[in-house]
């Protein structure tokens, strides 16, 4: 059994934790300069609004179905056994490429990934109250950090008007809204952590919504701040810091940049093994993957087997497929939950619910289509690595199907 033991301030720890990373401290001030301020912040605005309508969507299957599989639970609750299985299998190119990704992009070497990547594994192995504890410290420090640096560039600003080179360039919205979805991807994370919170109805809601609402707000401030900078921000926030004169804040937004994407990794390995758990669960998996330690009521097995893919994806997958195919991943989960939560709430009228939806006849079907509008700008660029994704996905299905037992 795991272990029960988190509160909503750890369930919000765990989503931010894994929202905020590089693309906030990195990523965005290179869109910055590829689309322009007034593009970028348009692109995150419309992600974080598709994001939101699937949240409220995701909070209501996490109230209603709280366990460790998140979409994958919730599309075998609404949909089947195959279904749930495809959903799984994006949920790993959601995590697993994701973590991947990650460490790439962390160390900017596929062997000192792997190296992170099973450090990240040892931490997760120790149990879920160090892991969390863990998370929670170092969100504080970042997010403090982030804080601190807005601070500064809203002070600076007030003695220094100027007309940044990022306001007049492109308004390809649509392009950033695609790319923006990576960074927001995390909040449904909190959604596999539902066997290991206290109380699962009222606290996953609270995680998945507020951990959003931090993380929107935390984006939009930092993007706005690239239209009072000077120059260019191609060296993320540590460039714009410079470029102000902060040096000491420079240096603490350089440290939080490795901060950042060790709590990414972490949090995203953390629900990897969290869906491994749930799948095997429910048979579609060796049981050894739904083994507890003793002490630490972590799921070990699954935590280790977990650590062995993302190193293997680390050292074989280029950098660039496995963000897209993280963020194609995520899409897909995205959809099936807004496009599962209408049916299961016609199939099952008088069910209780500890949330509900509002309007969900509207609210859904929006999440719906924002969801595959991202999709359609990304997929067509990868279409060859998806099909192979989707006939290995089917190929497994015979054998899982049959129910594994080993």
């Amino acid at each position: 059994m795991l272990s029960r033991s988190l509160g909503p301030g750890h369930l919000i720890a765990a989503g931010i934790g894994c929202m905020v990373g590089g693309g906030i401290f990195l990523t965005t001030s290179t869109l910055a300069r590829q689309f322009g301020a007034p593009s970028l912040l348009a692109g995150y605005l419309v992600a974080a609004l598709g994001c939101a309508l699937t949240a409220l969507c995701y909070a209501e299957f996490a109230a209603l179905e709280p366990g460790a599989g998140s979409a994958y639970q919730y599309a075998r609750a609404s949909l089947g056994r195959f279904p749930a299985w495809l959903i799984g299998c994006a949920l790993f190119l959601e995590y697993s490429f994701g973590s991947a990704a990650v460490a790439v992009l962390w160390t900017g070497n596929p062997l000192y990934a792997a190296a992170m990547v099973a450090a990240a594994t040892l931490l997760l192995v120790l149990g879920i109250r160090v892991s969390a504890n863990v998370n929670t410290a170092l969100v504080f420090l970042k997010c403090g950090t982030l804080v601190l640096f807005i601070a500064w560039i809203l002070y600076w600003a007030t003695g220094h008007p100027a007309v940044s080179p990022l306001q007049g360039q492109s308004t390809a919205w649509r392009s950033v809204a695609g790319l923006a979805v990576f960074s927001y991807l995390g909040f449904e994370s909190v959604s596999t952590l539902g066997l290991e919170c206290r109380n699962p109805q009222r606290d996953i809601p609270i995680g998945v919504i507020g951990s959003l609402a931090i993380t929107t707000l935390l984006y939009l401030a930092v993007i706005a701040t690239y239209a009072m900078v000077p120059a260019p921000a191609g060296d993320g926030l540590l460039g714009a810091a410079l470029a102000t004169g902060a040096g000491p804040v420079g240096q603490l937004i350089n440290l939080c940049v490795y901060v950042g994407l060790s709590t990414v990794l972490l949090i995203m390995m953390m629900g990897q093994s969290r869906i491994f758990f749930a799948m095997a669960s429910d048979g579609l998996l060796p049981a050894a993957l739904r083994q507890t330690h003793a002490r630490t009521s972590a799921p070990t097995v699954a935590i280790l087997v977990t650590g062995a893919l993302v190193a293997a994806a680390c050292l074989l997958i280029p950098l660039q497929t496995l963000y897209n195919l993280a963020v194609t991943g995520t899409l897909i989960a995205f959809t099936v939950v807004a496009a599962a939560i209408p049916l299961l709430r016609r199939r099952e009228p008088n069910r209780p619910r500890p949330f509900r939806v509002p309007s969900i006849w509207i609210t859904a079907p929006a999440a719906v289509i924002v969801n595959i509008v991202l999709l359609s700008n990304l997929a067509p660029t990868i279409a060859n690595e998806l099909a192979v994704c989707l006939a290995v996905a089917c190929f497994l299905w015979y054998f899982a199907r049959k129910g594994i037992t080993v």
